[in-house]
C-alpha cells in the first residue's frame, strides 16, 4: 500500500526485465491511483515486457479512464507507441483529451508527438496532419482577427511542421492541400502570439525557395486568406501584397519571378 515501495519494485521489474512479474506490472499501469512515476515506471515496465494486444489494451484503457488525461502519462505512453495505421486513432484521440498544458511547468508532450509524426511513414502523415488542423481550429483562438488558431492546442504547431517539412523534402503533392498550406499560414502567425511556437521561418523559408511551385501555391492561398479576413472589417481590404506578410511570410519571389508575376496580373483579375 505504500506508493514510494511499489515504484521502487515496479522500476526493478522494468530495468530487471523480470517478465515474471509482467501481470503486477500491468496492474498498476492500469490504475490511476498511484503516483505519477510510479505509474511511468509500470508503463515502462508494460512495454518492454509485454507484447502488442497487452500495450495496445493499456493504450485503450488510459484513453477511456478520463475526460482529460494527464500529459506526462501520455507522453510516455506515446512515446512507447509505434506509429503505425492501427495506433494512429488512438493517438488522435488521445491528443484531443489532453489537458492544457499548466503555466512555467517541464512539458515532454510536445517532443513525445515530434518523434511520432517525424517517425510515421510518409503515407500516414497527411491523415495526421487532418487530424492536428481540426484540433487548431478549435475555439477560443489565441487571437480573433489574425490568429485562428486553438489556445488549446496551439502546441501542436510543432508536430504539424514536422509532418509539413517532411512531405515537402520528399515532394509529396499533399503539400499543396489547403490542410498544409493553411498549416504553414497558422505556423507563420502563430509565433507572433505565443511565445511556445518556435519561429520556423528560416527552415522554411529555405524549403520554398528550393520549390517554386509551392512556394507560389503558399503566396496565393495567404493572399486568399488575408483578403477573406480584411473584409471580415468594415471598409477595408487587401490592396497590397506585403499585407498577406505582414508577419513575416515564408514565400518570396526573385528576377526569375517577373515573368509569371506578369502572367499572374492578368489572370488573378
Amino acid at each position: 500500500a505504500n506508493d514510494e515501495l511499489r515504484g521502487f519494485l515496479v522500476r526493478m521489474i522494468w530495468l530487471g526485465r523480470l517478465k515474471e512479474l509482467l501481470p503486477e506490472a500491468t496492474e498498476i499501469a492500469l490504475s490511476a491511483e498511484n503516483s505519477k512515476y510510479t505509474r511511468i515506471a509500470a508503463f515502462r515496465a508494460v512495454a518492454k515486457l509485454g507484447d502488442a494486444k497487452v500495450a495496445q489494451d493499456l493504450r485503450t484503457h488510459f484513453l477511456q479512464e478520463s475526460e482529460k488525461l494527464d500529459r506526462e502519462w501520455l507522453a510516455e505512453l506515446i512515446s512507447e507507441t509505434e506509429p503505425s495505421q492501427d495506433s494512429f486513432e488512438w493517438f488522435m484521440t488521445s491528443l484531443g483529451k489532453a489537458e492544457a498544458k499548466a503555466k512555467h511547468s517541464v512539458d515532454r508532450l510536445p517532443r513525445a508527438v515530434d518523434d511520432y509524426v517525424r517517425n510515421a511513414d510518409i503515407e500516414l502523415i497527411p491523415q495526421i496532419l487532418r487530424g492536428i488542423s481540426e484540433l487548431l481550429k478549435q475555439e477560443p483562438f489565441i487571437e480573433r482577427s489574425f490568429c485562428h488558431v486553438s489556445q488549446k492546442n496551439a502546441w501542436l504547431l510543432s508536430a504539424g511542421a514536422a509532418g509539413a517539412e517532411r512531405l515537402i523534402e520528399v515532394r509529396n503533392a499533399f503539400v499543396f492541400d489547403k490542410v498544409t498550406l493553411e498549416l504553414l499560414f497558422n505556423l507563420r502567425i502563430g509565433k507572433e502570439f505565443h511565445r511556445d511556437i518556435r519561429d520556423e521561418a528560416p527552415k522554411f523559408s529555405v524549403l520554398l525557395q528550393c520549390w517554386p511551385e509551392l512556394n507560389r501555391a503558399a503566396f496565393w492561398h495567404d493572399i486568399a486568406i488575408s483578403r477573406q479576413r480584411f473584409m471580415t472589417r468594415a471598409g477595408d481590404r487587401l490592396t497590397y501584397y506585403g499585407q498577406a506578410g505582414v508577419f513575416g511570410p515564408f514565400w518570396s519571389f526573385e528576377g526569375d519571378d517577373f515573368d509569371y508575376i506578369c502572367g499572374q496580373i492578368v489572370l488573378q483579375t
